[in-house]
């Protein structure tokens, strides 16, 4: 079988199921209301961080919080052990 054929044929399943999903899962909130509930939600300090954060210091890793110079939005760093960075 010709390998577009295959591809567009894979790309039609994936574009019906999108649909049902969408007609499964209809939105119960407005623009407003979405944008308000995503604006409260936290991404940083949550319990499990600070407890992962508070274990590692006590054990004698050094991290770097909310590291900037590191590209994605990293909430731990590790820096320079045995020359390499993670």
């Amino acid at each position: 079988m010709d390998k577009y054929l295959l591809l567009w044929r894979y790309f039609c399943y994936f574009c019906l199921i999108q649909f049902f999903v969408n007609l499964l899962f209809i939105d119960c909130y407005n623009k407003g209301q979405r944008s308000k509930n995503i604006r409260a939600i936290e991404n940083t300090g949550t319990k499990d961080e600070v407890r992962l954060a508070k274990t590692l210091w006590k054990v004698g890793y050094r991290y770097l919080k909310n590291n900037k110079t590191i590209f994605g939005k990293l909430d731990i760093t590790f820096k320079n052990y045995n020359g390499n960075t993670c």
